[in-house]
């Protein structure tokens, strides 16, 4: 994905250590809690915790696994294309998912405003859930971007591959 630009490369690096971080947390959380309740020592904020940990988790590397491509696809229309229709009808999924992640990102932020407006925090930890909210709604829009990216540039292999033939 970065080839030799490396502020791409730093980003892709940066995304793993705090994948790798979160991964970390939410074991650690979750072992100590279990062993905890064996002896009769929880953690009260537990499952509020992993909660967090899980969607930031998720929001975080969503744009670099999009941009990697690295999901589990599934093709619902049949490809008896040629390489051009295949690559504007890739481009065109592309745009839809750019479209609807992007409207989820909006709501996201704004949902992130309407908590921070009635200071809404979580229940144990007491953290405020505002800026959790506006991260993910953030992070949902660079991936739609990602997504328009993708469309672009294949609609250009398309159109560049059209000329060709």
């Amino acid at each position: 994905m970065t080839g030799n630009w490396q502020p791409l490369a730093a980003a892709e690096t940066l995304g793993k250590i705090v994948a790798t971080v979160l991964m970390l947390a939410m074991i650690g959380v979750t072992v100590v809690d279990v062993v905890g309740r064996r002896f009769g020592l929880t953690i009260a904020a537990s499952f509020e915790v992993t909660q967090l940990l899980v969607a930031l988790g998720f929001y975080l590397i969503l744009p670099q696994a999009t941009a990697r491509r690295a999901h589990i696809v599934v093709d619902l229309v049949p490809q008896r294309l040629d390489r051009t229709a295949g690559l504007v009808l890739a481009a065109l999924v592309d745009l839809l998912c750019a479209f609807v992640i992007a409207w989820a990102a909006a709501m996201l932020v704004r949902q992130g405003q309407t908590l921070d407006r009635f200071n809404t925090l979580l229940q144990f930890t007491r953290l405020p859930l505002s800026p959790f909210v506006t991260v993910m709604g953030l992070c949902a829009g660079l991936t739609a971007l990602v997504c328009l990216t993708q469309s672009v540039l294949r609609l250009h292999a398309a159109a560049t591959r059209w000329r060709v033939l």
